[in-house]
Formats: structure tokens, C-alpha cells, sequence
């Protein structure tokens, strides 16, 4: 397989280069890159794909043309093409702070968190009053369990930038899993108060203050916020999950099976949905839907442990 890490040895020269100018780099079309700039702050990604390339055919040696078209291809979920391109933007001009956070996010994107958490190391070495870098480092920790080790990189995005929802919501979840649900429960309804005028909330916060009070037996107050966490994303499969046990405790039991019906809809291949549907089929009374759930549960969870792969 071939391998698209830049390598310690190329990020010391890399961080060590002076900027190379000139016929050496390439001097890009000013019009172009920043056309190609608007678009993808604009979140048209196919056009500014299309903008990037063109330029990179007139002036194929543009370091800053090929940054940004790695960028690009991140944004699109094309991590292995977003590196190559990185690679010899790096070849050619050192990367920025910023450069080196969509390079981490690449790894992301290919599960090699390692990889991801060098990387976002080394951006926040370079740029460290970039806010979504020190984000993304408290997310990549969080990723791999490191809970303790997201805190304090999620409080400097804080500082740096204040009033961010998805930080709030996060800091709940590194609370939570501290065993401190007050202050995580303080921590979700901040995250839901911050985002309350965004055009397109995240289910985030009222997922996870939902789960928070259904964990403390609580599911009247868990049930409205569950039911607004579906509205907002109508096929998170989680969502329905906890809103159907919600609905369940609140003797909603017919609600409860139709959202647990829909979340095995969403995700067939979830041995845990179709256990918990079989349970809940059980308990309505519908033995053979029961026992029909639970049999291929049983089968997923015998796939899963086959070595086969997900």
C-alpha cells in the first residue's frame, strides 16, 4: 500500500526552509486563487475544485494552489488525494499552521489518529492562536480515549475563540465521562443556548444532555430535548435509539417501537439496534418479531467477532 505520511525527516527540512520564490515556486494568478479562495469559504466545493485545478494548469509550480486544492479535497472527504497534494505543496514552500491542521484532518478521515495528533502538535506549534486547531486537537484526544488529555486543548479554543457551541458540547462529554454530570449538564445547555440562533443546530448537545437524563432516570425531561435532537437530524440513528427508550419509560411503548424500527432502517448492519428492538418487541408481547430480532443479532454479532471486518 502506498504511503502518503509525510515523514519526520521531511517535516524538519519542511519547517527549517526558507520560503522559495520566484520561477521556483511559481507565482499564481492572484484572480484565480482567490476565486478559488471565495468558493470554498463559500462552501461551493465542486466549482472551487474546478477553479484550483485550472489554476494549477497555468502555474503548475503554485505551492499555494496546491495547499488549497488539498484543503479542498479534505473538505470533499478525499483524504489520500488531499495528501498527495500536500506532499508537494511541502516539497516546495513550508506549510502554515493551517496547513498542517487539514493535514491532521486527513489522517482523521482515514482513522489514524497517531498520525492526526502529530500533526495537530505541530499546528498549534506554529500557529498557536489558531482556535480551530486547538479544537480539533481536544476532539482527536477524545477519539482515542484520551479524555483527560482533551480538556485542556478544548479550554484554549475557549479562550481563543468564545461562544462556540461544539466546544461547549464537548467539554460536557470530557465531563461526563469524568463522572461529573452537574457541571456536564451545565456545559450541554450552554452548548444549546450558544447554537439556538444557527440556521442548522447541531443534534449534539440535545442528544447528549437527553442521554445525561435518562442515565438519572429522568426521561420527562430527557423526552422533549430527544425529541427536538430527531427533528434536527431526522436519520441519526442514535437519536432515535435514545428517544425510543425515552418514550418507552414514559409508557410510549408504541412511539418507542416505531423509532426503534426506524433507527434499524438507518442502520441495518447494528447488531446492538436489532438486539434492543428484539428486548422491546419481547416486552410489548410480539414474540416472534422478538424472536426474529434477537436470531439475527445474533448472526451480526457473529460476523462482527468472524475477524471479518466491519
Amino acid at each position: 500500500m502506498r504511503t502518503y505520511a509525510l515523514t519526520w525527516k521531511v517535516l524538519a527540512w519542511m519547517l527549517g526552509a526558507s520560503a522559495c520564490v520566484g520561477a521556483v515556486c511559481g507565482q499564481p494568478s492572484d484572480d484565480l486563487l482567490q476565486r478559488g479562495t471565495q468558493l470554498f469559504k463559500a462552501h461551493d466545493l465542486e466549482q472551487a475544485e474546478a477553479v484550483t485545478r485550472r489554476l494549477l494548469t497555468v502555474e503548475p509550480k503554485s505551492a499555494r494552489a496546491m495547499y488549497l486544492l488539498g484543503t479542498i479535497l479534505e473538505a470533499e472527504k478525499k483524504p489520500k488525494e488531499s495528501l498527495e497534494w500536500f506532499t508537494r505543496a511541502a516539497a516546495m514552500l513550508p506549510p502554515q499552521g493551517e496547513d498542517l491542521r487539514v493535514v491532521a484532518m486527513d489522517y482523521v478521515l482515514l482513522n489514524a489518529y497517531t498520525d492526526a495528533l502529530r500533526w495537530l502538535n505541530e499546528s498549534v506549534k506554529l500557529d498557536p492562536g489558531n482556535a480551530e486547531a486547538w479544537y480539533d486537537l481536544g476532539r482527536t484526544r477524545m477519539m482515542q480515549g484520551d479524555l483527560h488529555g482533551a480538556r485542556q486543548p478544548l479550554l484554549q479554543a475557549q479562550m481563543l475563540k468564545p461562544g462556540q457551541a461544539k466546544v461547549a458540547n464537548n467539554l460536557g462529554v470530557v465531563a461526563a465521562g469524568e463522572n461529573q454530570p452537574g457541571q456536564a449538564a451545565m456545559l450541554y445547555r450552554e452548548a444549546i443556548r450558544l447554537q439556538a440562533k444557527d440556521a442548522h443546530p447541531s443534534e449534539q448537545p440535545l442528544l447528549n444532555l437527553g442521554v445525561l437524563l435518562l442515565q438519572e432516570s429522568r426521561p420527562a425531561e430527557a423526552l422533549p430535548l430527544l425529541l427536538e435532537a430527531m427533528h434536527d437530524a431526522p436519520r441519526n440513528a442514535k437519536c432515535r435509539e435514545e428517544l425510543a427508550r425515552a418514550e418507552e419509560q414514559q409508557g410510549q411503548r408504541k412511539d418507542a417501537i416505531e423509532q426503534l424500527e426506524r433507527a434499524v432502517e438507518l442502520e441495518p448492519k447494528s447488531a446492538s439496534l436489532h438486539f434492543q428492538l428484539g428486548q422491546m418487541y419481547r416486552r410489548a408481547g410480539l414474540g416472534e418479531k422478538a424472536k426474529a430480532e434477537l436470531k439475527l443479532s445474533g448472526n451480526l454479532y457473529g460476523t462482527r467477532s468472524s475477524g471479518d471486518g466491519p
